[in-house]
């Protein structure tokens, strides 16, 4: 059976270049949107494809994203070795060693795992940094966002658009209804401060705010007053 073919050929034209009389001809691929040729070398072919500008967005990053890419994987620098030998060694390889680590486990073991609380607080962190800067929940369903978020964390699932605007806002919204009660529970005089405006799509909105005067300001305030 063959070598299975590399997804990049879809985007060049195959050719054979003429040569002299006597030598083979080579396998040559013409790329479809700026023309340059390249010998039979799939790994610069995909390189031309994610550094021309005007390749199409998606294509550009299939080949600079592994993970979008199934083909990456096999990637490897030339050793001067046919890619059968270049296999054969790492499989020799992998199968009689291992790499220890300082914790005395291997690297062929180490797998990222992620325990169910550690993920409850990844989430409320999330959705806090979506609610504090008026972030859209539509962000969460971002394809680069996912794409990001699974390398830099592979065992971590950004919550769902539904979770972060239902459970999560209003687990957030208790904590702030809390924080607040006992804040004004601790103050000693409180300042109230009202401020109206319309929204984008004109309706009519009062700001409340509740504002503790610290006490530290008050005998500033004094000290300042009888200079």
């Amino acid at each position: 059976m063959g070598r299975k073919e590399r997804s990049v050929w879809k985007h060049y034209t195959k050719f054979k270049k003429p040569t002299k009389k006597g030598k083979p001809s080579y396998l040559h691929g013409k790329c479809n949107f700026c023309g340059t040729v390249y010998l039979s070398n799939a790994l610069r072919m995909e390189k031309h494809l994610t550094s021309y500008k005007n390749a199409p967005w998606n294509i550009r990053d299939k080949y600079m994203n592994p993970s979008m890419n199934p083909s990456a994987n096999s990637r490897r620098p030339s050793t001067g070795m046919s890619q059968s030998e270049g296999e054969d060694k790492e499989n020799e390889s992998s199968s009689s060693s291992t790499v220890p680590t300082n914790s005395g486990r291997t690297i062929q073991g180490f797998m990222d795992t992620m325990h169910s609380n550690e993920k409850q607080v990844l989430d409320r962190m999330f959705a806090r940094a979506l609610f504090s800067s008026s972030t859209p929940h539509l962000f969460v369903e971002n394809q680069f966002v996912k794409l990001f978020m699974e390398r830099l964390r592979p065992s971590y699932e950004l919550p769902s658009r539904n979770k972060i605007s239902t459970t999560l806002l209003e687990k957030e919204y208790e904590l702030l209804q809390k924080l607040v009660r006992e804040k004004i529970k601790s103050s000693d005089c409180m300042a109230l401060l009202t401020d109206g405006w319309t929204d984008i799509n004109g309706i009519a909105l009062i700001n409340i705010i509740f504002r503790s005067i610290d006490s530290k300001i008050e005998n500033m305030k004094t000290i300042l007053g009888n200079l």
